[in-house]
Formats: structure tokens, C-alpha cells, sequence
């Protein structure tokens, strides 16, 4: 992305963006909030949910695109709320609630969308296949320690030869991003499970107050970059919260012999 910006139009109203930005954060600017379950600002595009769609015409060629996974560009006319974009993004959502019957809040968020119902016949599957879970550990935390396997409909999203992995570090950043729940961690006989990849993790101990309180491949994970801001990676929130605050008590202490320290002092 450079620092030019393009003009295009959203719903009427002229937009500016900076080249190379996804659409959807243009839209979302204006105040139109799309529907996306397999969006995050910080990972790269995947558009696997299609509920993003919107239409495009771009030099006098209309089309239907996610807009998760389309850059804006110079002149484009962009339609959120025609009739062709809210029914293809109707049927996304349908889709996944056939797929994903049983999970509340999914149809929670088609509720929102004015979808209450879907046509197609329903299965009792946990997954959407949205790939954040995948995205978010090999492209933020830099570990892939699970893959999409299989073709069609057996396609998941499972750890290496679907048993325990010794690349995970229990960071639990695929739990915070999937939207149905099938991602679960638990602390369990004093250790925490990854549920849904079949892997235990040890937890450290804090060295000032030795409460339990991150798993140990963690800590070594982002020790080095911890170590170079002045964090100690070895205490807990809490007593690491409470030696910030005493070096900074020390670090602004005023002198008993400077001249503030005497006005104090005499006051």
C-alpha cells in the first residue's frame, strides 16, 4: 500500500481511500457495517464467508464481490444495499445456518441480518470454515500449527496428523477469533487443553507470587521481544503490574536535597 489515495463512491456518497485498502474497511468508514465472519483487519483476506458481498461496477462492468478480498480502486461505484448484493448475502448466511444448525450464535448474527430461516436441508457441523483460526496463528503468531486438510466436504481445519502438536505455545488467539465456539481451550488437572487440537500445555509459574498463569511455551515464545521492552516475562499480570509501579515510583522520586524536595519537605 503507498500513500495515494483513490476516490470511488459508496451508496451515493463520494469516498476517499488509500490505494490498496480492502474495500470493506472504505465501506465500514462511511458508517455501513457488512456482515463478515471471516474478516479481521489484521489478517490477510480470505473471503470464505461471503456475506461481505456488495456490487461492483468498475468502468461500466457491475459485479458481485466480497468486498473482504477486493481493493478499492480509482472510479468504482460501489452498491451495498441493492437487491443483487442483500440476496447473495442472504443466501451466504442461509447457507451457513444449514451447514451450522445448531450453533446459537450464528443464527444470533443472521437475526441481524433480517435472516431467520434457511430452505436447505441442516446438518449439526461446528464449523464454518472461515479460516481465522488457520490465519491468525500462522500470519500473527507465527506458528501454523494447524492447516485446512481434506477436499469438498471433508475439508477441517485440524493439527498435524490430527494428534497432539508440539509447535503450539497455548496462545489461544484461534479461540478469541472463531465465531461458533468449535475452538475450546480448558485448564484441566492443572494444565491447559487445547481442546479441539488434543494438546496439553504446562502453565509457569509466576516467580514473585507462583500463581499459575500462562503456559510455559508461551512465556519462551515472546521472551526475547518481552525482555527488549523492559517486561518480565516470568511474573504474573499482576506482579509485573506492580514492579512497573515501583520503578516508576523510583524513577520519579524526587532528591531530599534538591530545591524541590526542601519546598516539599518546609510545606
Amino acid at each position: 500500500m503507498n500513500g495515494s489515495m483513490v476516490r470511488l463512491t459508496v451508496d451515493g456518497a463520494e469516498v476517499s481511500a488509500p490505494e490498496g485498502r480492502s474495500l470493506i474497511e472504505a465501506i465500514r468508514k462511511t458508517g455501513v457495517q457488512l456482515p463478515a465472519l471471516c474478516y479481521h483487519p489484521s489478517l490477510e483476506a480470505y473471503g470464505a464467508c461471503r456475506l461481505c458481498v456488495v456490487e461492483v461496477t468498475v468502468d461500466g462492468r457491475t459485479k458481485l464481490l466480497p468486498s473482504c478480498s477486493t481493493p478499492v480502486a480509482e472510479r468504482m461505484v460501489v452498491q451495498t444495499d441493492s437487491e443483487a448484493a442483500e440476496r447473495a448475502r442472504r443466501l451466504s448466511m442461509q447457507l451457513i445456518l444449514a451447514r451450522c444448525s445448531g450453533v446459537k450464535s450464528l443464527w444470533d448474527y443472521a437475526a441481524k441480518m433480517g435472516v431467520t430461516d434457511t430452505p436447505f436441508e441442516k446438518s449439526d457441523e461446528d464449523c464454518i470454515m472461515c479460516g481465522l483460526c488457520e490465519r491468525v496463528c500462522r500470519e500473527l503468531v507465527g506458528k501454523a500449527v494447524i492447516a485446512v486438510a481434506g477436499r469438498g466436504a471433508e475439508r477441517e481445519v485440524r493439527p498435524p496428523f490430527d494428534g497432539e502438536c508440539d509447535v503450539c505455545i497455548g496462545c489461544e488467539a484461534c479461540v478469541a477469533v472463531c465465531p461458533t465456539g468449535k475452538v475450546k481451550s480448558l485448564i484441566e488437572d492443572g494444565r491447559l487443553y487445547m481442546e479441539t487440537w488434543k494438546t496439553r500445555l504446562d502453565l509457569a509459574h509466576c516467580a514473585e507470587c507462583g500463581r499459575v498463569f500462562a503456559p510455559e511455551k508461551l512465556i519462551e515464545h515472546v521472551r526475547s521481544d518481552a525482555e527488549r521492552l523492559g517486561i518480565q516475562p516470568d511474573l504474573c499480570p499482576r506482579c509485573r503490574g506492580r514492579s512497573a509501579a515501583q520503578r516508576l515510583r523510583k524513577a520519579t522520586a524526587t532528591p531530599a536535597g534538591s530545591v524541590t524536595g526542601r519546598v516539599e519537605s518546609e510545606g
